[in-house]
């Protein structure tokens, strides 16, 4: 029934039979049998042919070492010492985001052998030169066709400053024996 007008909706027949489609088959295929390795009889000239045609691929190998070991081998050409202050001293174009470190690029290391020792004084440029250490290995040894050169970075912890003002005059008469006798005449105590 249609609500709105009040009429009843028209009945419609079912068909009276309805068509239906008969399942294909398909047809299955065979896997055919995988062919089951037979044992030939090698005679002495196939042998020999084998052994010829590994031995070229065992050389071809072994020049491809060789050429490999060839590329990798290391630069150890003799410097002076002119040689590396001069790559020491153009790091600094290297880094130009880093102003604090130029400072240190003023002044040759010290060297013994292939090795740099370059000793700091604060942990922030000890630390900054560590992560730029591959880096400076990498100028020098570019600059001065050498690559067993080294550096050795060195924290020296130096004689902490006085902060305050009883600090600055102890620190002071320590090392002014005329202010000590002179706190000693006027009966001033530093804790």
């Amino acid at each position: 029934m249609l609500p709105l007008l009040g009429l009843k909706a028209p009945v419609v027949p079912a068909p009276a039979s309805t068509p239906t489609v008969a399942p294909t088959v398909q047809p299955t295929v065979q896997a055919t049998p995988k062919p089951q390795p037979t044992q030939t009889n090698i005679n002495a000239q196939d042998k020999e042919k084998i052994g010829r045609l590994f031995g070229s691929i065992n050389r071809i190998k072994n020049t491809k070492k060789e050429v490999n070991t060839a590329q990798t081998s290391k630069r150890m050409e003799a410097f002076t010492d002119a040689q590396l202050e001069e790559a020491w001293y153009s790091f600094v174009k290297q880094i130009p985001e880093h102003p604090d470190l130029h400072f240190l690029f003023n002044k040759a290391p010290n060297r013994t052998d292939n090795t740099l020792f370059v000793q700091v004084t604060n942990s922030v440029v000890y630390n900054k030169l560590n992560e730029l250490k591959g880096q400076i290995i990498k100028h020098l040894a570019n600059s001065i066709n050498n690559d067993l050169i080294d550096i050795a970075f060195t924290l020296i912890e130096g004689k902490k400053q006085p902060t305050t003002a009883r600090d600055k005059a102890r620190a002071m008469n320590e090392s002014n024996g005329a202010l000590l006798k002179m706190f000693t005449t006027w009966g001033l105590k530093l804790q």
